[in-house]
């Protein structure tokens, strides 16, 4: 076995402590309470009824015991206190809940928007957002290559960053009767942002942690990607399917509920009479560009998150060098 390797003595009754099952009960508890209030608020039940007020102050609740349950956990928390309070760490994971909650809102509007709006097919809406696979798999390869030779990665967070925010906001622009060439540029604009940064937390989370918390570091910044997908692209649609309803005029003869039933595919079918087809088209780019400026406001505050970023190099060689500095100036003090 490995010397950097952690061994846990532990009992049976123990083990469910050690994988900290109380701390994944609680997140998993908080993400329901709120993905159902993100569903169903403002969409089937209006915000102010008990099952709105009762899922919301249900998932702040959990969330403060779960703060406490992994401060009083410590070393065996999920997220362990020591070690996300790490400067680095700590903006690794705010930059990934943020950005990554951007960019998967953005992804997963974007075959909305070819299909509700431009009336195209599921198939030829993945098509259609190719551009967005491509471009973030190229850069993310790109990205990973140039920080191994450059070894700073606060460079690498702004750019990323801002690309995805200059991006999304390009995005924001497009209307039902917008070219390839605007929806393709815009596309590959903002995976540039994303494929630069998509791999660089972990591969920072790996080169700044000691053999022994690696996985844990690296786990936590992870977790935080997750979690920040999973509240971006929740909110993101409730975004869109209130404003798509509040945007439906009240003397219209579609129905919210006939558009909500419809779904994205299919339009011209459902919706045969022109001037309905066209109300429910508009309603959806309302919609989709509330939903767009949530993804702009992330990326937004990705970016802000990456100035507090430590100047630092990642490079193997001169984390050494830091690493060999700091061993002789701990010898050096009486």
């Amino acid at each position: 076995m490995p010397p950097h390797f952690r061994v846990a003595h532990a009992k049976l009754k123990e083990l469910p402590f050690l994988f900290d099952i109380p701390g994944i009960t609680l997140t998993v508890c908080a993400l329901v309470c709120l993905v159902l209030v993100l569903e169903n608020g403002g969409v089937n039940k209006p915000w102010n009824t008990s099952y709105c007020i009762g899922l919301l102050i249900g998932f702040i609740l959990i969330v403060i015991l779960l703060i406490a349950l992994e401060w009083k956990q410590g070393e065996g928390a999920m997220i362990v206190p020591r070690i996300i309070k790490r400067r680095t760490v700590l903006v690794l994971a705010l930059f990934n809940l943020t950005a990554q909650g951007s960019g998967f809102a953005r992804i997963y509007n974007l075959p909305i928007y070819f299909q509700a709006a431009q009336g195209q097919s599921p198939s030829e809406s993945g098509i259609r957002t190719l551009p967005t696979v491509l471009s973030t798999s190229i850069f993310s390869l790109a990205g990973s290559l140039a920080i191994g030779k450059v070894g700073y990665y606060q460079p690498f967070l702004m750019l990323g960053s801002m690309f995805v925010t200059i991006g999304s906001a390009m995005i924001y622009t497009l209307e039902p009767n917008s070219g390839a060439g605007k929806y393709i540029s815009y596309q590959v604009l903002a995976s540039i942002g994303s494929g630069l940064i998509i791999q660089l937390n972990v591969i920072v989370a790996q080169a700044i942690s000691k053999r022994a918390d690696m996985s844990v570091t690296v786990g936590s910044v992870l977790f935080f990607q997750f979690i920040g997908g999973t509240i971006g692209v929740s909110a993101s649609t409730n975004i869109m399917n209130n404003v798509l309803i509040s945007s439906l005029p009240t003397d219209s003869p579609v129905s919210a509920s006939d558009v909500l039933a419809a779904g994205s595919t299919n339009l011209t079918k459902i919706f045969p009479n022109a001037a309905d087809l066209n109300i429910v088209v508009n309603a959806y780019m309302k919609g989709l560009k509330a939903a767009w400026i949530w993804s702009i406001a992330l990326a937004g505050v990705s970016f802000l998150v990456s100035l507090a970023a430590e100047r630092k190099s990642v490079r193997l060689d001169h984390v050494k060098k830091r690493a060999e500095k700091k061993a002789a100036a701990e010898a050096a003090t009486p």
